[in-house]
């Protein structure tokens, strides 16, 4: 089904691991802008940073996302937002502070080099 919009001799595109999610907090009448931050913040409230679904938003490399109107007529119907991650699952640079063996002063990011 690519092959009509590929230009002459591009390989198909693939399927690779990801993950993807479908999420219902944003009304169809706001910017797309307010739309995904809707998204990803009513993720974040019902989960926290560790939550099961809150790990693509921020550790995959690849990222697309579009909005479903299921009622197009209603000004203020819910604009259901679907994404896909892909690419490389990066690690949690911190750990989560609700586990007893975390230790907040020992994870992050590495410390950048001293200036020259």
């Amino acid at each position: 089904d690519q092959a009509p919009f590929l230009p002459a001799g591009a390989a198909p595109c693939g399927t690779p691991g990801g993950a993807e999610g479908v999420f219902g907090g944003p009304k169809s009448n706001i910017p797309w802008s307010l739309k995904w931050s809707r998204g990803l913040c009513n993720t974040l409230m019902a989960e926290g940073f560790w939550g099961g679904h809150v790990g693509p938003w921020f550790h995959r490399q690849k990222f697309g996302f579009s909005f479903w109107d299921p009622d197009p007529s209603n000004n203020n119907s819910n604009a259901i937002l679907r994404a896909k991650w892909t690419g490389t699952l990066s690690p949690n640079l911190y750990c989560n502070p609700a586990d007893p063996t975390c230790d907040p002063n020992t994870t992050g990011p590495a410390p950048a080099p001293a200036p020259a």
